[in-house]
Order: structure tokens, then sequence, then C-alpha cells
């Protein structure tokens, strides 16, 4: 994210819950999304 949103503590946790919600909606048996480790 970038913009107010990039130092902000909870991007990581607005991306996630965004794309969970999408992921339930369209895609049956999605119970989750968990975030990858970007330090790698």
């Amino acid at each position: 994210m970038l913009g107010a949103c990039q130092d902000c503590i909870y991007a990581d946790d607005d991306i996630k819950g965004f794309v969970e919600v999408i992921l339930q909606e369209e895609v049956p048996g999605v119970i989750e999304v968990k975030l990858a480790d970007s330090t790698s």
C-alpha cells in the first residue's frame, strides 16, 4: 500500500481482510487467507 496507508500498522490486516472476503464469496471452500512472509 502507498500513500497514507504506507506506514500504517494495520495495512496488512486491511489487505488480508479484503482479499479474504472476496475469496470467501467467490471460491467455495475458502476458509481463511494467510499472509505470506515477505522477508524471505
